[in-house]
């Protein structure tokens, strides 16, 4: 990217790295917090060069790990915690991925964006 003078990173922590979440992930949270401080220093390292560093913090994402491993009533009950009213999906990340890799998000460098629905507002 150097070389060529231009390109985008973008790394993927969780709210986690803002907040706890559940008893016994501190680690989680710590390597959450982390991911974003070295985003931002890295943003700063490579600004020169045209390059942008930016991280995407998901909040509750439904996908079909999620289905498997938590029963129907608990993701029913993550999600009232959510105020917009439809379930996260992989493909909310992921847009928000493109808008950060094309040109119209060449001016966006050193930031931590949350997808939450707006949960993390609470």
């Amino acid at each position: 990217m150097i070389k060529q003078n231009s390109g985008r990173i973008v790394n993927v922590a969780s709210v986690a790295g803002f907040m706890g979440l559940n008893d016994g992930q501190a680690h989680y949270s710590a390597a959450k917090a982390g991911i974003m401080a070295f985003t931002r220093c890295l943003s700063l390292e490579v600004a020169p060069h045209r390059i942008t560093a930016n991280t995407i913090a998901p909040g509750f994402i439904y996908n079909e790990f999620l289905a498997r491993i938590y029963p129907e009533e608990e993701i029913r009950r993550m999600n009232e915690d959510i105020p917009y009213p439809r379930k996260g999906t992989p493909e909310d990340i992921a847009n928000i991925a493109l808008f950060l890799c094309s040109q119209e998000g060449e001016y966006v460098t050193g930031q931590t964006i949350c997808a939450t629905g707006g949960s993390f507002m609470r």
